[in-house]
């Protein structure tokens, strides 16, 4: 993960508490199948914050907005409705895309070890 430090600790994005990075879940701000691949809205959660606070939104996104800018969390907001009104149905090619870029992750993630 590459919030990790050189130990494999991060920080849960809403609460600050320290887990290793195997123990987090993956947070969305907005919680849309069509943005569950879009970085801005995607950052490390404990099971506490993420699951049992649903996300503990408010924290969230007054972290996003001071780590991001205004102007990145209104884009979010803006694909949000978007794909509400237009449902996102990703192409075989999109979806083959989005598998290698993340294997290019975990490739450079095991490569750092």
């Amino acid at each position: 993960m590459s919030s990790a430090d050189e130990n494999g600790m991060v920080r849960c994005y809403t609460c600050g508490k320290l887990h290793r990075w195997q123990d987090l879940d993956l947070g969305h701000y907005i919680h849309l199948n069509a943005l569950d691949f879009e970085p801005d809205n995607l950052r490390p959660q404990d099971t506490y914050c993420n699951r049992f606070k649903h996300g503990n939104s408010g924290v969230y996104a007054e972290n996003l907005i001071n780590e991001i800018g205004r102007v990145r969390v209104a884009r979010l907001r803006d694909l949000e409705k978007k794909y509400k009104a237009h449902p996102k149905k990703f192409t075989v090619g999109e979806l083959e895309e989005i598998i290698q870029t993340y294997k290019d992750l975990l490739k450079n993630l095991q490569e750092v070890k």
